[in-house]
């Protein structure tokens, strides 16, 4: 059967059904591409990792704001000298598709060794990407953190908003206290 032997609704029926596959397989990718960023994080693979980014990527930290793949790559660098073993694992994923942009949230832990002490952080990637011809990278990657703590401290410190205590003195965790929806719901 040809395109011609067609009726309108069986091709808009197949573009349908194209647009899906896209999407599924937009997802996929996408995810994939976490995967890869988590696994050069804990490898220490920097080249791989800032190759997850565009060449002109965003990365948003709470102490630091970088762009550009040279950008990215030092900062990594730097912070994971300051690293042991580290496990980054992504749980979950939202993604909202718009052709060859996209953005997403990705929730995950990580589990960092520091200066001999286990820690744990909860985190949201807060993402924008595009893609490019061949994969999909990370335009702009903003990470929000639940805690940043010595594992042995979380059952104490949990319900204290100042959950990050690395580096340094403890400070205001950016979930869920930053986020409107859990203000509004507090301030009723």
């Amino acid at each position: 059967m040809t395109a011609r032997d067609m009726t309108a609704g069986e091709m808009s029926a197949d573009g349908e059904l194209l647009r899906q596959v896209r999407a599924l397989r937009d997802r996929e990718e996408l995810r994939e591409l976490h995967m890869r960023y988590s696994m050069a994080i804990d490898d220490r693979r920097i080249h791989d990792l800032v190759a997850c980014f565009a060449p002109d990527g965003q990365l948003g930290h709470d102490d630091a704001a970088v762009s550009g793949h040279d950008a990215i790559g030092t900062f990594y660098t730097e912070r994971l000298a300051q690293y042991g073993p580290t496990f980054h694992y992504p749980h979950g994923s939202l993604y909202e598709l718009d052709g060859d942009v996209a953005t997403g949230t990705i929730l995950g832990h990580s589990e960092l060794a520091i200066d001999g002490a286990m820690y744990q952080v909860a985190l949201r990637y807060v993402d924008d990407y595009v893609r490019d011809d061949r994969r999909w990278a990370i335009a702009r990657r903003r990470i929000r953190t639940l805690y940043f703590s010595p594992v042995a401290d979380l059952p104490e410190i949990f319900a204290d908003e100042f959950r990050l205590r690395w580096p340094g003195t403890p400070r205001r965790a950016d979930l869920p206290e930053g986020e409107a929806s859990w203000n509004e719901f507090h301030d009723r």
